[in-house]
């Protein structure tokens, strides 16, 4: 099966970046019924972290959480260890260029937000179409 025919395509035949992010979303938790447990938030998370038992027990998975006023994150995992890795996702290269009314990118928005918060230990990993998508590097260049 084709997860991404299955989901709602855009006008141009893309699926919305809401969707794939909420697919992500439900497989990287692991307390849901897909049937993985663990295995692929631990083969994700071990891209970003040491990966531990604790991390991994009392996970918490949210999909567009609210960042205050900064906006909502696409993915957003508590670990067991109180740390947190936040993920926006980006589908299309065009999607990257998120400027508010303050001139502020999206990015760092979501990063100011964090830090302000009381999360000790965390990581905002930027899920890009392609490792060479212009816009997508600029926007995490401007962070």
């Amino acid at each position: 099966m084709d997860l991404f025919e299955v989901i709602t395509p855009n006008h141009d035949g893309m699926p919305k970046e809401i969707e794939v992010s909420s697919v992500l979303a439900y497989l990287l938790d692991p307390n849901l019924d897909h049937g993985l447990s663990d295995i692929f938030l631990s083969k994700f998370t071990e891209q970003f972290f040491s990966v531990s038992v604790e991390m991994l027990s009392n996970v918490k998975v949210f999909s567009e959480k609210t960042l205050g006023s900064a906006g909502r994150i696409d993915i957003w995992i508590e670990y067991g260890d109180g740390s947190v890795l936040a993920i926006e996702n980006k589908i299309r290269d065009a999607s990257a260029n998120n400027v508010s009314k303050d001139d502020r990118h999206q990015l760092e928005r979501y990063c100011s937000e964090i830090c302000n918060s009381e999360i000790d230990k965390w990581i905002l990993g930027f899920l890009v179409p392609r490792a060479d998508s212009p816009t997508c590097k600029r926007e995490f260049d401007d962070v």
